[in-house]
């Protein structure tokens, strides 16, 4: 019989927490919403490592363009997952290219020899 209330007192925990992980991200997303600069750079801090001037001074010394197709707005930090090192600034389609390659040199060069043959 112990083993029964165990069991329902388990689940009663993981059901309050689900409630209160719902308050939790509610509250985060109304505080997205209504403080997004402060959002942002907590996120660069907490993400990257990052200040808020340090992107400002990476976003300046590339001009706000992407740092691997030059064109478009750079709007993500780009990182190495391995390390955690800051690489640069890129558009979204060049981080998602990056990263569907694995962010590995090898997936870029089969790409490229790929894309030679054509």
């Amino acid at each position: 019989m112990p083993y029964i209330d165990a069991e329902k007192r388990r689940a009663a925990r993981r059901k309050s927490y689900l409630v209160r992980k719902d308050k939790i991200l509610a509250k985060e997303r109304e505080y997205r919403a209504t403080n997004p600069d402060a959002y942002r750079k907590i996120k660069l801090k907490h993400r990257y490592g990052l200040s808020f001037e340090q992107y400002q001074k990476m976003f300046l010394d590339q001009d706000g363009k992407c740092a691997i197709c030059c064109d478009r707005t750079a709007v993500d930090v780009d990182h190495c997952h391995q390390s955690g090192k800051v690489r640069g600034l890129l558009c979204r389609s060049c981080n998602v290219g990056l990263g569907h390659f694995g962010d590995t040199i090898d997936g870029l060069r089969r790409a490229i020899s790929y894309l030679q043959k054509g």
